[in-house]
């Protein structure tokens, strides 16, 4: 391993995400890779937009309830099956979380224990946790998924983890996240239509408004 800091850093969970410093070369799996050496970058591939615009005002996510339809892009989970979002939420009910950041795996977590008691007693409810990462990453895809999938191993994790690779403003635009330093929390229909919004880490009062978000979804 090179004195550099890796392009691939373990979070709380075992999860690995492309970290900020250049590398020649991360461990997957128990095996040394080579990864093609890339400049000291933010995961995020600018600063936020500014939605709305033409003199109309800034159209920005905020917490509460939402008018959104959920864009349609291309993912991956970490089993390696291709598939479409939101067409891969597979419940009538669906929570996805979007993060950003390879911090972000922590206020993740702070929700899954949550959203799987959730899940346990609502057999029509589905989460997913939907890593947001910029396109200049997807030459390393293949290491950091792999990574990801090496460090988990759960297949019901894998199987609701998806992964996204392009150009943020695709998932974020459609959206309106102008904050990508936090996570974000969306109730979904299984039409892809966003009703609810909620962001940052699991507080029992953020989880309430969810849960009567979701309870209020029509079937």
């Amino acid at each position: 391993m090179s004195g550099a800091d890796p392009v691939m850093s373990t979070a709380s969970d075992g999860a690995i995400w492309p970290a900020d410093g250049v590398a020649d070369e991360a461990v997957v799996d128990g095996r040394v890779a080579e990864v093609r050496r890339v400049d000291p970058v933010d995961l995020v591939s600018a600063r936020p937009r500014v939605f709305g615009g033409g003199g109309g005002g800034a159209m920005t996510l905020a917490p509460g309830p939402v008018e959104l339809a959920f864009p349609d892009v291309a993912a991956r989970d970490l089993e390696g099956r291709d598939v479409e979002l939101p067409a891969a939420f597979t419940g009538r009910r669906n929570v996805a979380i979007v993060a950003f950041q390879r911090e972000h795996q922590r206020l993740v977590d702070s929700w899954v224990p949550w959203l799987e008691d959730r899940a346990a007693v609502d057999p029509v409810f589905a989460f997913f946790e939907i890593p947001s990462i910029s396109g200049r990453w997807s030459i390393a895809r293949r290491f950091i998924d792999g990574g990801m999938a090496a460090a988990i191993r759960t297949p019901t994790v894998l199987q609701r983890t998806f992964t996204f690779y392009g150009d943020l403003q695709r998932l974020t635009g459609p959206l309106q996240i102008e904050d990508r330093d936090t996570i974000w929390l969306l109730v979904v229909d299984a039409t892809g239509a966003v009703s609810w919004a909620e962001r940052d880490e699991f507080t029992p009062a953020a989880a309430a408004r969810v849960a009567r978000a979701l309870d209020e979804l029509a079937l």
